[in-house]
């Protein structure tokens, strides 16, 4: 009767260092899997980060061309509207200085 006693108190001894081993274990691989959990989301956020950084340096770089080829169109239809206009606008400064020649005479004379 002791020895199976003996025997029943040494398998639930064995059963204990079992259970201990397992509960050790669990918490060592949920230990690892919360850090690789953590390491994976940092490593999300990163490329997060790339990725908007990427796009906003795209945006800006389009929107800086977009600009550009706007101000070199205005420049040139500028230029067309100058080169157009180019004899009334002669013909209308050259107006301007005759009356301004004359009034200037007219004004001595008085």
């Amino acid at each position: 009767m002791e020895d199976i006693i003996s025997e029943v108190l040494l398998t639930e001894k064995r059963v204990e260092e079992i259970l201990q081993k397992a509960r050790s274990g669990a918490a060592d691989i949920k230990l690892r899997t919360e850090k690789e959990v953590s390491q994976k989301i940092a490593e999300a956020r990163n490329k997060a980060q790339e990725i908007t950084q990427s796009s906003v340096e795209k945006a800006r770089l389009e929107a800086e061309n977009t600009r550009n080829n706007r101000i070199k169109e205005v420049d040139i239809k500028n230029t067309e509207i100058i080169s157009k206009n180019r004899a009334g606008i002669e013909k209308l400064v050259l107006e301007i200085v005759k009356m301004i020649i004359q009034t200037g005479c007219e004004e001595g004379t008085l």
